[in-house]
């Protein structure tokens, strides 16, 4: 793949890195704002076209830093840059041309938006409904019949004809995330309309994780993908890029974060693959949904958005286990937590290690947004289906 050079003065390059799926990653450290703006010109002088330009702010303490992402296309290649100005460090994925979502804002519906917190057996599944009625689903269960069941109860009871999902985003493959959503791709294939799917696996064959079975991981990407292709094969599949929007009547989607901004750092875990992404309603309100993001993650987000992370509610990263940061969620700062895990372990009462969702063990930061004395906030489980109106 003849990827145009980035330029830099005192750049560091790190090793090439085979993505799989025929994507290449460049990564270079100790680069700058001016280096990235010039590569986005030289991409334009070799023939690309700019199909998304954007930058996030660094935090409101640092308006001279800013976070830019670009989109760049070309008829044998689409190219991904990520900037952040924080480390000095940019990423840029040469990939095959693919599917990039919509820039056209579809019109708004009548349908007040609302954010639900499905209850299954385990694992974690939101439901995002629209202006227009549709879904965005986000992430799944344990493969489990009754969760699928009443997954589908849920969207037929909220819709009004033929229950239609606009976008089912997987934030990474751990079983308790994908494997339900396997299921139900068969079970109600003629039931459910299904737009699209949106997820950024990292390719195990050519990736090994440290501490996880690189085999079982890439097993649950391999039937995820499989279960697509079979039951809906007119489905648009994006692959999640960092600085994307999703563009939904009454909201937009932006992913803030995606596996492959941990470069050069190892993927420890499939947690570290994990998606965290922002849902923006049209009214102001805001849901910060972290999946299974790791502490690390955690702090890397807080470093390079400072308060831009301000959420009124936050999906408790990691079901409230490892995974959070008390800088990350002191700027998140939410009115609503939505924690994944059930009210039991919730407060500790089945095993000794889930009182880490206390805030024991060192995880502090579930301690910080339990505490009433700093703010009071509402907090709910998945044991029980909830369901937030974004209409005040």
């Amino acid at each position: 793949m003849d990827i145009p050079k980035y330029a830099t003065s005192g750049g560091l390059y790190m090793p090439e890195k085979d993505l799989g799926k025929g994507e290449t990653q460049i990564t270079v450290i100790s680069t700058n704002e001016e280096e990235c703006k010039d590569y986005a010109a030289t991409l334009a002088t070799e023939g690309f076209s700019c199909y998304i330009a954007r930058e996030i702010p660094s935090g409101s303490d640092r308006p001279y830093q800013k976070n830019l992402f670009y989109t760049y296309t070309r008829e044998d290649m689409h190219i991904f840059v990520t900037f952040l100005a924080e480390f000095h460090t940019v990423h840029i994925i040469a990939a095959p041309p693919c599917p990039l979502p919509s820039t056209e804002k579809p019109k708004t519906g009548t349908c007040v938006p609302s954010v639900t917190q499905c209850k299954i057996t385990a694992g974690m599944c939101y439901a995002i409904q629209m202006a227009d009625g549709s879904f965005l689903l986000l992430d799944s269960g344990i493969p489990n019949k009754e969760d699928e069941e009443r997954l589908y109860a849920f969207l037929e009871k909220k819709s009004t004809g033929k229950p239609r999902v606009s976008l089912w985003i997987f934030t990474h493959p751990d079983m308790d995330h994908v494997m339900m959503a396997a299921g139900f791709l068969k079970d109600y294939r003629e039931k459910v309309e299904i737009d699209a799917f949106a997820y950024q696996f990292s390719d195990l064959n050519k990736d090994n994780l440290v501490y996880d079975s690189s085999e079982k991981i890439q097993g649950n990407a391999d039937l995820i993908e499989a279960s697509i292709r079979e039951n809906y094969p007119s489905s648009i599949v994006y692959t999640l890029r960092t600085g994307q929007r999703y563009l939904f009547s009454g909201a937009e989607v932006e992913i803030l974060w995606t596996g492959y901004m941990l470069y050069p750092y190892p993927i420890l875990t499939a947690n570290y693959m994990s998606a965290t992404l922002r849902v923006h309603f049209d009214n102001g309100k805001t849901a910060l949904f972290m999946g299974d993001a790791e502490q690390y993650v955690s702090k890397q987000m807080a470093c390079a958005y400072r308060d831009y992370l301000k959420s009124d509610i936050l999906q408790v990263a990691h079901h409230g286990l490892i995974g959070g940061d008390v800088d990350a969620y002191a700027l998140i700062d939410p009115a609503i937590c939505l924690w994944a895990t059930s009210k039991e372990r919730f407060l500790g009462k089945n095993e000794k290690r889930f009182k880490w969702c206390l805030g024991e063990g060192g995880c502090d930061f579930n301690r910080l947004i339990r505490d009433d004395s700093i703010r009071k906030r509402e907090h709910y489980h998945l044991g029980e289906t909830v369901t937030i109106p974004m209409n005040s």
